[in-house]
């Protein structure tokens, strides 16, 4: 079940209420599955991680591919949110190859 249909049903059966906080916890759940789909096809031991330092900088998502940060990605409720200064931080300290930040608002475009 995709994101806007998961949303709906809980929506529509009051299972909590529509805020910030539950977006979020659905969202994740979406953009794990999106993740794993695309990640099924790759070569190699992936991993996906939360990641937060002592000083709680944190991403979203981390995955790992062979014991190797690969992918960062930071998920934002809009996209009038400036870039994560923790995602520069992480990804600048982790040498990840990819880094992107989603923001729930903007409409769906296929790269």
């Amino acid at each position: 079940m995709r994101f806007w249909t998961r949303w709906r049903a809980l929506r529509t059966q009051q299972l909590f209420r529509e805020d910030l906080r539950d977006l979020t916890q659905v969202q994740a759940i979406d953009q794990i599955e999106s993740l794993a789909d695309v990640l099924r096809g790759q070569d190699g031991d992936i991993a996906l991680h939360f990641l937060r330092d002592k000083e709680k900088r944190e991403v979203d998502f981390l995955v790992v591919r062979d014991g190797e940060p690969w992918i960062l990605v930071e998920v934002k409720a809009s996209g009038k949110t400036p870039l994560s200064p923790a995602l520069e931080y992480v990804q600048r300290q982790t040498g990840a190859d990819h880094a992107f930040q989603v923001a729930m608002d903007l409409p769906f475009r296929r790269a």
